[in-house]
């Protein structure tokens, strides 16, 4: 991984032995910055939440779930799934959740039907499965401008809409 700006009496590239073990299947890891400002990073079927100063691991999560017929699916670049952190709700108690839908099986491999989520700073985080209506190899996923979502799960929050509501 390569740094930039680069730091104060360090270098611009630190190698992770967890990104060198699962090349090439972690091109472009899912990254996420968390209310606590530590650093969430998936990568083919694996996530772990990083320090954000010195990036030790400072938990390992769960295995990400792959297909029903191949545990060891991926969500990252190559296999081409995509990622989004879920919109949070006043008073912001509840933990930070994440989505990712889609992926695939190595090589000529099966396209996922489903997308998984988790909350990685919640006590015993776990993936929570969903099916997807048909299998999805590449997608993206994002909040539109009114607050509603072009991906599986949608939310509202029309707090951040441009065009605050008016009672009649």
């Amino acid at each position: 991984m390569e740094l930039l700006p680069k730091p104060e009496g360090g270098d611009t590239v630190i190698e992770f032995e967890w990104l060198l073990r699962t090349d090439p299947n972690n091109l472009y890891p899912f990254v996420t910055i968390l209310p606590s400002t530590h650093i969430f990073v998936a990568y083919w079927n694996e996530a772990r939440i990083l320090d954000p100063v010195t990036f030790d691991t400072l938990v390992e999560l769960p295995n990400i779930p792959g297909a029903v017929n191949n545990f060891l699916a991926g969500r990252t670049y190559p296999l081409e799934g995509a990622s989004v952190p879920l919109p949070q709700h006043a008073p912001y108690t509840a933990p930070l959740e994440i989505l990712i839908c889609g992926g695939s099986t190595e090589g000529p491999g099966f396209a996922l039907d489903n997308c998984v989520s988790i909350a990685p700073e919640a006590p015993n985080p776990t993936w929570i499965v969903e099916r997807m209506v048909s299998n999805r190899p590449s997608q993206s996923m994002g909040w539109l401008l009114n607050c509603s979502s072009y991906s599986p799960r949608s939310a509202s929050c029309p707090a951040w809409s441009p065009f605050p509501t008016v009672p009649s």
